[in-house]
């Protein structure tokens, strides 16, 4: 059976392959099933409405992050893989425990700066290691991760991070991506410089007055369907609104209808992995 006869009302073959193409860079990437599956939860008066949240959906794919991370550190001062141009000592930190994003996108930040050798593998530590560095004014210090929506927590943690480097250390926040209002809210913290890949605006807020894509009623709308799939936080955490979709994992600011699962709503981009069981008998 063509593609297209599976398809709600109003979405096309071209829809869904468009979709389906432009999703696959998604950790878990929705199969054409799924997509269709994930529209036919909103009501078919609804089905354009679903085309459009889709049509709008920002997708940070790992090569947009990897070649962000490169040009990042490529434009910092004193920075070169060349032990003898190299000015002062560096030191990389993935933000976060190992079960959050921040180890994840330290790994991506460096194969996309060469810095895979051993000869490269004193430069990568945890915070905890710091102190232990004794940095001085000539050194750098440059925090990775993926997503700041809001910048509080980053900003909130700052006067921690700054009793373990203890110095005059350079230091930097890299990310893949950043609200204006993170970018805002860092801004105003001291001794910090931060580069962020892609920068989500007011306008990106689709529930926010600055969006004008979509109308009033479209937005209660979504709101509603929203509410249905996180009732506490139906615009996102920190009421970010984003439709926005990072390679790894979808930030939790963007909309529920997107990554949170609910008793009567599955997300298109979870959050966390859906993995199929093995087979009771299947071989070891």
């Amino acid at each position: 059976m063509p593609i297209v006869a599976a398809c709600p009302e109003g979405i096309s073959e071209e829809d869904l392959e468009g979709w389906y193409d432009r999703f696959r860079f998604y950790r878990q990437p929705p199969s054409r099933e799924e997509i269709v599956a994930w529209i036919r939860q909103f009501a078919p008066e609804h089905y354009p409405l679903a085309k459009k949240l889709l049509d709008n959906v920002v997708l940070i794919s790992d090569m947009d992050i990897q070649l962000g991370y490169r040009a990042a550190l490529t434009a910092l001062p004193g920075w070169s893989l060349n032990d003898q141009e190299r000015i002062g000592r560096w030191a990389f930190v993935g933000l976060g425990g190992q079960a959050e994003s921040g180890p994840a996108m330290l790994h991506m930040f460096r194969e996309a700066n060469g810095l895979t050798s051993d000869r490269y593998q004193g430069m990568f530590v945890s915070i905890s290691e710091l102190p232990a560095l004794q940095l001085t004014a000539m050194d750098s210090v440059i925090f990775v991760d993926d997503f700041a929506g809001t910048g509080s927590q980053f900003a909130d943690r700052w006067e921690r991070y700054q009793e373990l480097i203890s110095s005059e250390a350079h230091t930097y926040l890299f990310l893949a991506a950043a609200t204006s209002q993170a970018l805002a809210r860092l801004d105003e913290v001291e001794d910090l410089t931060v580069a962020a890949t892609r920068v989500m605006g007011p306008e990106n807020n689709i529930l926010g007055e600055a969006n004008t894509y979509f109308a009033a009623g479209e937005k209660e709308v979504v709101r509603n369907y929203c509410r249905i799939a996180d009732r506490r936080r139906p615009s996102g955490w920190g009421e970010c609104g984003l439709l926005l979709v990072i390679s790894r994992k979808t930030p939790n600011n963007s909309l529920p209808i997107l990554h949170a699962k609910a008793k009567r709503w599955t997300p298109i981009f979870p959050r966390r992995l859906q993995l199929i069981a093995a087979p009771p008998n299947a071989a070891a």
